[in-house]
């Protein structure tokens, strides 16, 4: 409603008083009766209470009401005063204008008294010296909206992981915004065509700023208030006809986009009016106590978090800034983008850019959004570009705009190479996924990601309250393991075909059900244990480990002076059998232990997973005590079942669940069993658990400094299996076992000789074991161990299994229809 044309027809009004009523039913007037109930309730719901009024209270009121009704009570009163003009007393009668000239003077007076008078209010406000508990309150938010951007062992950036640290107060979360990429430094074009398209007036150096500069427009902006735009933006809206022009300057961008639309619109949902209030004041609040501290040093902490916090991509659930932009959009780092690209992002500020469909996505209207859509961000950019420079720089100016020219819209999100291939041959929508951040790390490293975010809440816990990590790298070449991970479920899709009855459980992906299928879990790790690559399916938790327990086994002979060539009975165990080979039931005495069957030595044990001989020399009390026995298993990390029942155990007891399978341990503490064992018996200079994350990058605030140090940290992984280096004390011992535990490979008869048609690869440690459900059917298959390949070393590990111990995983599973195509897939991967 217009209300200065609107108080014009109250005063020809006043003059026709036989028109009145049709003038005011018009007007809307005689409706406000119902204005006001309706009013009433809102202000009930809402908690306003006018015998318990407070500021709080008057604004969720003030804010239920109608615009339309403040400018039905403003022309109400204006009626009124010329109704009863006649009979007002003299002394006012004499101050009340006495035409309608007088009126429009009247009220024009009125306005400008009103606007100095407010923005003489919020100059004062500004000018406090700000409070620096609220200023640690933005800068604890600023931390707790800084993603962490995760590369590969490549130095890839694949994908965006939220912040770990705690939100500053329970009503900000990660839901409302994701976060934004740390940068170091904006690009001067970005920074010079952003002001010029958005805040001319900013001004670092604030504190020369007095009220009389304001008021005079001598200086439009006071810490990062835009006072001049306050006024004349919202008069453009009104004359133009949109609401585009709010006032708001960079300092109010960095308040809205800190928190996000959705953080003020979640406090006050069901009013829109209430959250636009909220933000405005937020802004104002955070010009005063915030941008004293952005402003320092020209502005530098004040470009990075414009730069920082900025939806330069439309995806409203993708990490902020011009670093995940420039990833995604050119593959480059804000550093290394071109005049006219950092000029693109910088007219993209509030609406974002968006891919462009390929011809051969058939998509002929989005194709033409889009491209208008791009069509009009290259002229913002251009004019973006003359206001900076033509002035300035006339020569770079013609320069960029030569470039913009020559830019066509993005197509196709920038990934690793090996990775372009791939994503040349998805549709559209499957494509754009790839151009989230947030969603690449969940295509990519989902399985992952529970293991990182754990490991980064670890060390943010260790950091001070000013310090976040911005940055890490991962060991995973990530584009060569997402090739493997598709490699493999071929594999799995050929061993069901090829074998459909052996299997109550699904192998491999893709399944929507998890329950229907095999939990897998493969891991390889490089001789310092970075993990290099990764499949996994489900959430494998511990679980009997079947005939890898007899690798500890074989340490604890090794360092009792056991040699390989030592032979141990075949002894019989009631309802105890080995896999196979002659007399699998056992025999009763060893008197000939010459005869095939009745006697094994120690690397035929280990080779051939023989089961009683094992046992039947574990259970020599005397060489092998209780204790002797209890402390193998705490060096290697194992769990029997009288412990875990909180009871104590038996040597007896100890050595029967060793021998047959029945100790219990989760398999990342099985690898981390092999990588230690291989480092000792084969890489003695490194002492690390397999892990994936090798290093972070924090950005650190420290006391007395005003700038940001920026660190990299690369993390230790020392082995937490420390005993097991105890029974390796002499080369005599270490020699043993490299014979022993390689025998499952090299034995002519070992349970995992057929590895050996594996080209290129020389397996150091294996070891094979399979675990069954009370039915005899087979529940988990395990293989794992060590290998040389082009002179690197490698560990590796694999379970493929279920949780459902009544149906099992099926009958007549093999380590040749299984643990065989994954080594042949695992070591084809790493051969490239």
């Amino acid at each position: 409603m217009n209300t200065i044309a609107t108080g014009m027809k109250f005063w020809k009004a006043v003059q026709r008083r036989d028109k009145m009523r049709f003038i005011l039913y018009q007007l809307g007037l005689l409706t406000s009766y119902q204005n006001l109930k309706a009013t009433r309730k809102k202000l009930l719901e809402r908690g306003f209470d006018i015998k318990q009024l407070n500021i709080s209270s008057l604004i969720k009121g003030l804010a239920s009401i109608p615009l339309v009704f403040f400018e039905i009570i403003f022309l109400g009163v204006l009626f009124w005063l010329g109704f009863l003009f006649k009979s007002l007393p003299l002394a006012i009668k004499n101050t009340l204008p006495a035409s309608l000239l007088g009126w429009i003077k009247f009220f024009l007076l009125s306005v400008f008294i009103g606007t100095v008078f407010s923005l003489a209010s919020l100059f004062t406000y500004l000018s406090y010296v700000p409070d620096v508990t609220v200023l640690q309150e933005y800068i604890q938010t600023h931390h707790f909206r800084t993603a962490v951007a995760m590369r590969d062992s490549q130095g890839h950036l694949i994908g965006a992981l939220p912040s770990p640290k705690p939100s500053p107060n329970n009503k900000i979360s990660h839901d409302q915004r994701q976060g934004a990429l740390y940068v170091d430094s904006v690009p001067d074009v970005f920074w010079d065509v952003l002001t010029a398209r958005e805040d001319r007036a900013l001004d670092f150096d604030f504190q020369n700023t007095s009220l009389v500069d304001v008021l005079t427009g001598k200086k439009a902006s006071y810490k990062g208030i835009n006072f001049a735009a306050l006024i004349k933006r919202p008069l453009e809206s009104q004359l133009k006809g949109n609401d585009l022009a709010g006032g708001s300057a960079l300092m109010n961008l960095i308040i809205k986009n800190l928190y996000g639309i959705r953080y003020f619109n979640e406090l006050d949902s069901r009013i829109h009016l209430l959250s636009s209030l909220r933000r405005k004041f937020a802004e104002i609040r955070g010009a005063r106590h915030l941008f004293p501290y952005l402003a320092q040093h020209n502005g530098e902490e004040f470009k990075r978090w414009i730069a920082m916090h900025a939806p330069l991509l439309s995806a409203g659930d993708d990490v902020y800034g011009i670093r995940s932009a420039s990833a995604t959009l050119f593959g480059k780092r804000p550093n290394q983008l071109s005049g006219a690209e950092q000029a693109v992002l910088a007219a993209a500020y509030h609406r974002g850019v968006r891919f462009q469909p390929l011809s051969a996505d058939a998509k002929p209207a989005l194709h033409e959004a889009r491209l208008r859509r791009w069509e009009k961000l290259i002229q913002k950019a251009k004019k973006g570009v003359e206001n900076a420079y033509r002035l300035k720089n006339p020569k770079k100016m013609t320069t960029i705009l030569t470039e913009l020219e020559r830019m066509k819209t993005p197509q196709m999100p920038k990934v690793p190479v090996s990775l372009s291939r791939i994503l040349a041959s998805l549709p559209f929508a499957k494509r754009q996924q790839y151009g989230n951040l947030k969603q690449r790390a969940a295509l990519l490293v989902s399985s992952l990601n529970p293991r990182i975010i754990q490991k980064l809440k670890q060390e943010d816990a260790l950091l001070s309250a000013n310090a976040v990590i911005t940055d890490m790298t991962i060991s995973l070449p990530v584009g060569v393991n997402y090739e493997f991970k598709a490699h493999l479920n071929k594999t799995f899709a050929q061993i069901r075909r090829s074998c459909p009855s052996c299997y109550n459980k699904a192998l491999g992906l893709p399944v929507n059900d998890e329950s229907n299928g095999a939990l897998v879990r493969i891991v390889v790790a490089d001789a310092k244990g970075g993990i290099v690559r990764y499949y996994r399916r489900g959430f494998p938790q511990r679980r009997p480990i079947a005939s890898i327990s007899k690798i500890a086994a074989a340490v604890l002979l090794a360092n009792a002076g056991v040699k390989e060539k030592a032979r141990f009975c075949n002894k019989a165990f009631a309802g105890r059998k080995n896999a196979s080979g002659a007399y699998q039931k056992g025999v009763a005495e060893c008197d000939t232990p010459e005869i095939e069957g009745y006697s094994y030595s120690f690397i035929e044990t280990i080779a051939q997973s023989k089961n009683l001989p094992l046992f039947d020399v574990l259970s020599n009390t005397k060489r092998f005590s209780t204790e002797k026995i209890a402390q193998l298993y705490q060096a290697f990390g194992l769990k029997d079942s009288k412990t875990l029942k909180g009871e104590k155990p038996q040597a007896s007891q100890l050595a029967f669940e060793l021998a047959f399978g029945l100790a219990e341990a989760t398999p990342a503490q099985v690898h981390k069993i092999i990588q230690t064992l291989t480092q000792q018996l084969y890489a003695p200079v490194y002492n690390s658990e397999p892990h994936v994350i090798t290093s972070l990058r924090i950005s650190e605030f420290k006391a007395g400094m005003q700038r940001a140090v920026v660190r990299k940290k690369h993390l230790k992984y020392p082995s937490q299996l420390k005993g097991i280096r105890t029974y390796l004390s002499n080369n005599t011992i270490k020699q043993v076992l490299q014979r022993v535990l390689a025998s499952p490979v090299n034995h002519n008869k070992g349970t995992l000789h057929r590895f050996k048609r594996i080209q290129g690869a020389k397996f150091l440690i294996a070891k094979s074991g399979t675990s069954e459900t009370p039915n005899g059917i087979t529940r988990d298959k395990w293989a794992v161990g060590s290998f040389r390949l082009q002179g690197k070393i490698y560990t590796f590990s694999i379970l493929v299994g279920t949780d459902d111990i009544e149906n099992g995983l099926g009958s007549h599973v093999t380590h040749d229809r299984v643990m065989y195509p994954i080594m042949r897939d695992i070591i084809a991967s790493l051969r490239k």
